[in-house]
Order: C-alpha cells, then structure tokens, then sequence
C-alpha cells in the first residue's frame, strides 16, 4: 500500500527533476520555464498514483487468489479423509452386523463373538482416534506426547485380526 506510493512518487519526483535538470531549457537548471514542463511532471505524479494504486490492488488480488488456492486445497484434503474415514468405519460395522445375524441365526457359532467384539474394539479406536484429531485440529486439546505400554498395543492390534491371521504371528518384545 503506502510504501509502495510512496517509491512511485519518489521515482516520478525524480524522473521528473531529471527530465527538467537534463532535457528542457535551459538545460542543467531546475527552473521550469515553460508550463508544458510543469504539465509533464504533472502528469508524471497522476502516473506513479495510478501505477501505485494498480500495483498493490494486484498484490491484494495475488495473496487473495493464494488464500483461496490453499483453502481449496486444505477442503479437497478433509474430503478425501472424509471420504477414507467413511469406507473404513464402514469395514468394522459391517463385520459386525454379519456377525450379529449369525449370533441370531445360530447362537452357537463358534468365533463369531469374538469377530463381533474384535470388529468392535477395532471400530472404538477408530472412532477414538477420529474424536481426537478432531480436538487437536480445533485446538480444543492440545496434543500431548504418552507414553504407552507396546504390549498393549500389540495386543490390541492382534485381537482386531481374524482368528486365522493370528496363529501366523510371533510376538518378540
């Protein structure tokens, strides 16, 4: 805004004294003789106004078309994590009605508690982890560093597995 003004009046007062001290009679004077003279550096400032005045309603429009850029960007990131957080919350939730219509068609089926109560833990985290982002993003809760217990969260990660997938791991710790 103003600092940019302010370097288009300087140059045009220069311009200006240089074109009168340089080019127009009498020649190495900064009298001005002719009103001709005086017009041209007249409108030397009504041109260093205006190219002022365009040149910071670009840099607005410039930093304006730059926010609006990163905010298209930040709404087609949170739409496709939407969108990822909506097929995988719907994995666990159908998993778990499955299993439900197999509790209720034949009560004693073997495993299919443990499936239900697997797919459930699983659709808990997910849901904690996604309540947590969210409280951290809107800076309602401050993102602290735990310390967990690796046990736990191995554990937690091989019950989610199906039964079959679980005899295949070796745990080490």
């Amino acid at each position: 805004g103003r600092s940019g003004l302010a370097a288009g009046l300087f140059t045009s007062v220069a311009g200006a004294l240089a074109f009168n001290f340089f080019l127009v009679p009498p020649r190495y004077t900064l009298h001005v003789a002719d009103t001709d003279n005086l017009v041209t550096m007249l409108v030397l400032f009504a041109v260093a106004l205006v190219v002022s005045e365009l040149s910071t309603r670009i840099r607005s429009q410039a930093a304006l078309a730059e926010r609006l850029a990163g905010d298209r960007r930040r709404e087609a990131f949170r739409e496709a994590l939407l969108s990822s957080i909506s097929h995988d919350l719907r994995t666990p939730i159908t998993a778990i009605r499955t299993g439900l219509e197999t509790l209720a068609h034949d009560p004693g089926q073997p495993g299919a508690i443990d499936a239900v109560r697997g797919q459930t833990m699983r659709l808990e985290r997910m849901v904690t982890n996604l309540l947590e982002m969210t409280r951290i993003e809107a800076a309602a809760a401050p993102a602290t560093d735990d310390v967990i217990d690796l046990t736990d969260t191995v554990a937690a990660v091989i019950d989610a597995l199906p039964p079959a997938a679980r005899e295949a791991i070796r745990v080490s710790l």
